[in-house]
């Protein structure tokens, strides 16, 4: 039969515990249930976490109270200097005052002033509906730091003229990252930096791989920077280099072969390369122009009137193509009318035929599932491009009689590592986050080069190691008689 125990008897049982522990007392006369106390005081307060194991520490530190401060081992103290945080906070409120343009309210007695007329502003996206595309590739930069972006776009695009802007992305440095933003802009200066012309194979401003302008910023509050001109001198030694951005747009880049021009330069190498090979759209939203190869119809579909497709049929490889015209191995975009060498009769049609053989343009309107391979292992190599149909493929028909899917398509790069397009619901678009290098089979681990040795300080006369004629070698006496070993007798 179980024993019932009662409150009361729990109590006696209790105080007679007490009893015993304050009798047990220290040198200093200290008893144990004061000490204990004072323990489990400071565990609670300072560790609730990890009360067990700074146990045996808070024991003896309050033990040798008199040789020990407290303070210097454990947090018995949660001071905060907010001097440093309100400054902080009062420059990011200036910045951020600067970018919405907040107006003070009148004071008592004055009168509101008349609104300042508000210029034209370009085409500005809306970041934070593509937020919630971007989360299906993983990519997230958080609904603040998108309204800022977004604010700061159109402020840029008041300021620049920009008819149109579209997000780019986000390129990964070591010591900065690159916001990034694309931009149709009118004019413009065709000379180089410091005044200099621009060399005869320079594609104007709006064509080619100068189609658009490209603004960076550190930060989504921070100044955009425009990045200059694309050279196809640039084109060609980013294609033949490999190097992390840093972030300092004119640091200037030692590497092998030689860059020359800075990082600005670079930059805006491998986004035209980036843009030129992985921009998409769906098929047969646009066809060529009639008697034309190279060039397609803005806003004409091959057949009929535009129809977008459904987000499950664009969960097929075969329903993407490329929308941007390919970098020439010239590092133009297309070919230069040639010159006839002299002394050669020829006509410039058929040298440009030549030309053309030589380097020929990739098809417009390519299908992805035409690009060449990429090898991901030994034995094996697949389509540059992975289709994925994220969410919920279900389709449903809306009032209007339009086909309805909250799924999101998302065609991602292999080629180019952190380049996605999305599609949903009609509407296509394209990020990148990345670091701006391409894949490659090979792995690329640069190696330093050998030390150099230091000279002797001193130099001894050798003969030649190779000489013309080996010298006679000199014939070996044989010893008198009665000498030997041991020397004379």
């Amino acid at each position: 039969m179980a024993t019932v125990v009662t409150q009361k008897e729990l109590n006696d049982k209790f105080e007679g515990l007490k009893t015993i522990f304050k009798n047990i007392k220290s040198n200093k006369g200290v008893d144990l249930y004061s000490h204990l106390q004072e323990v489990m005081k400071k565990l609670i307060l300072h560790y609730p976490d990890n009360a067990l194991e700074k146990l045996e520490e808070v024991s003896y530190l309050l033990k040798n109270a008199d040789t020990h401060d407290m303070e210097k081992f454990l947090k018995v103290s949660d001071m905060r200097n907010y001097k440093d945080v309100c400054s902080a906070m009062e420059g990011y409120i200036a910045t951020m005052k600067g970018i919405f343009g907040g107006k003070k309210a009148p004071a008592e007695g004055e009168e509101e002033e008349a609104p300042e007329e508000v210029p034209p502003v370009g085409f500005v996206p809306d970041l934070l509906a593509d937020a919630s595309i971007y989360q299906w590739a993983g990519i997230g930069f958080g609904q603040q730091e998108l309204y800022r972006l977004q604010r700061s776009m159109k402020k840029l695009a008041g300021d620049s003229g920009a008819a149109k802007l579209r997000f780019f992305g986000k390129i990964r440095g070591t010591d900065n990252d690159y916001y990034v933003v694309e931009g149709e802009v009118e004019g413009g200066d065709e000379e180089g930096a410091e005044g200099e012309e621009k060399p005869a194979d320079f594609e104007a401003k709006g064509s080619g791989v100068n189609k658009f302008t490209y603004f960076v910023s550190h930060q989504s509050f921070d100044k955009w920077t425009k990045l200059p001109d694309l050279l196809p001198k640039d084109v060609d030694a980013a294609r033949s280099i490999k190097v992390l951005l840093t972030g300092d747009l004119e640091r200037t880049i030692f590497t092998n072969p030689f860059f020359f021009g800075k990082e600005k330069h670079f930059l805006r190498a491998q986004i035209a390369r980036i843009s030129h090979s992985t921009t998409l759209c769906p098929k047969g939203l646009f066809r060529l122009q009639e008697d034309s190869t190279k060039e397609i119809e803005e806003n004409a579909p091959e057949e009929g009137d535009i129809v977008m497709p459904t987000t499950s049929a664009m969960a097929s490889a075969d329903m993407w193509c490329h929308h941007s015209v390919g970098i020439l191995k010239n590092n133009r975009t297309t070919h230069m009318e040639p010159e006839v060498p002299e002394g050669e009769e020829i006509e410039p049609e058929e040298l440009m035929r030549r030309i053309e053989a030589k380097d020929p343009y990739e098809p417009r309107l390519k299908s992805i599932c035409d690009d060449n391979n990429v090898c991901v292992s030994k034995n094996k190599k697949i389509n540059p491009w992975v289709v994925r149909m994220c969410g919920d493929s279900t389709e449903y028909k809306s009032d209007s009689g339009k086909t309805v899917c909250n799924g999101v398509v998302v065609a991602r790069s292999l080629q180019w590592p952190g380049a996605f397009n999305f599609y949903h619901n009609g509407q296509y678009s394209q990020v990148y986050v990345g670091n701006a290098l391409k894949y490659e089979e090979v792995q690329f681990f640069p190696v330093n080069p050998p030390t150099v040795l230091a000279d002797p300080k001193e130099y001894d006369i050798q003969p030649e190691p190779t000489p013309l004629e080996e010298p006679v070698a000199a014939k070996i006496e044989e010893p008198k008689e009665g000498e030997g070993e041991g020397g004379e007798e």
